[in-house]
């Protein structure tokens, strides 16, 4: 029997790793997570059978772990490199990591003014291009293997955006060959710029405000449409950036709408969250339902068959998609989550990483380890790609593997 067959067998993971002179886009793409809140900005990432399993869990470990300079920006990953936003010495940086050894392939300065917190957006790779979005709201495109600079765009100074007090969180979002960037302002509020040249390829001139954050991709009664939370109003844009409908019943969204089913999705802001459903004819939304018991800052939901699950500010809660009522709560220190497979990859705030499996009876817990200081705050959401998990805060970021402790104990007694 091979020796990945044996592992499956035993109910152990097989980590593909992959090559350090590998070139972009070389891992599975259902395995990269390259954005803000992975492939889908849903928050869920592929992983393969057995990467939960008792005893690979039991096999993780700490790959390794850097210093870093301040900023929320999380990581996004494709093949064997990973990327984030730091700010060292007043200075924004794209940051370019080996993820075997968290070593530097590269760096980038894009914006040389000081900020409130530090880089809030997280970078989008599309093939060999990286789109980065500095507080200030300087946008650079770069290669994604050199760092190279291939065109910019001071959103401030070119089309009168709107930052908000803390800069610009909103992430590039990659559409085709368009990125689109949620500018807020009064003439341009969002605006798409061709991915190649950086020319401009259309704008979406209102007045909606501007929003901590991101617009995703949907596809909602078999159409694509952008949808877009901005400051005052929800609305919604096709691909060429003609607005389809606009919804302004549910102010200061500060979370990346998440879908839930072929027409309907959810959205939250400081206070509640609500469900909206979209018509047939996608020309507008209504409210299905709203509550209180899901409201947070900084953490966005994941859904995972008939549950939700998110942070209501220190309580973990599910949720049910169709009606809002509350499965059950988990009192935590509150944190940020994603889901791989059925399992929620959570990290609180005070530092602990926990994996817990999904259910709407109630989470098991799976693992429970502390992994920052708890004095040192950590807001930033969790990335996942094949079997690495990918975590920073304020001062040190890290990969952790699941695993493979036990398969290459399993290879040497073989050998």
């Amino acid at each position: 029997m091979s020796l990945q067959r044996t592992l499956i067998h035993l109910g152990l993971v097989v980590c593909t790793q992959l090559p350090t002179t590998s070139l972009l886009g070389q891992t599975p793409a259902s395995f990269d997570w390259p954005q803000w809140m992975g492939p889908e900005r849903n928050g869920t990432a592929a992983a393969e059978k057995g990467t939960f399993s008792a005893s690979a869990l039991s096999g993780l470990r700490e790959v390794w772990r850097r210093g870093i300079g301040r900023g929320y920006s999380s990581v996004s990953v494709v093949g064997d490199r990973a990327w984030t936003l730091e700010e060292t010495n007043g200075r924004t940086v794209v940051l370019a990591m080996d993820t075997h050894t968290g070593a530097d392939i590269w760096r980038h300065e894009i914006d040389g003014e000081k900020s409130s917190l530090g880089p809030l957006s997280t970078p989008s790779i599309d093939q060999d291009r990286i789109f980065a979005l500095s507080p200030r709201g300087k946008l650079h495109a770069l290669s994604a293997s050199t760092g190279e600079p291939l065109w910019n765009v001071d959103l401030v100074n070119t089309f009168n955006a709107s930052p908000l007090s803390y800069g610009f969180s909103t992430s590039p979002l990659v559409v085709g060959n368009i990125v689109v960037v949620l500018a807020g302002g009064s003439e341009h509020n969002l605006i798409a710029f061709d991915k190649a040249s950086g020319s401009v390829a259309w704008t979406v001139d209102n007045n909606a405000g501007s929003s901590y954050s991101s617009p995703i991709l949907m596809e909602l009664t078999g159409r694509q449409q952008i949808i877009v939370p901005s400051g005052h109003s929800i609305y919604a844009v096709n691909v060429d950036g003609e607005v389809l409908w606009s919804f302004r019943e549910f102010p200061y969204p500060n979370r990346s709408p998440l879908p839930i089913s072929a027409n309907r999705f959810l959205i939250a802001n400081e206070e509640s969250s609500a469900v909206l459903e979209l018509n047939q004819s996608a020309t507008a939304v209504r409210e299905v339902w709203r509550t209180r018991q899901l409201h947070d800052t900084y953490s966005s939901a994941v859904i995972h068959e008939d549950t939700l699950y998110g942070f209501s500010n220190d309580l973990l809660v599910a949720l049910s998609p169709a009606t809002g009522d509350s499965f059950w709560q988990e009192s935590l220190t509150g944190g940020s989550l994603i889901l791989a497979n059925d399992h929620l990859i959570v990290l609180t705030q005070s530092g602990e990483l926990q994996i817990l499996q999904a259910s709407p009876e109630k989470p098991a817990e799976r693992l429970r380890r502390q992994v920052f200081r708890q004095e040192s705050t950590s807001l930033t959401s969790p990335s996942f790609s094949g079997c690495r998990i990918f975590l920073r805060n304020q001062k040190d970021i890290l990969a952790m593997e699941i695993g493979t402790e036990q398969a290459a104990a399993l290879e040497s007694k073989q050998e």
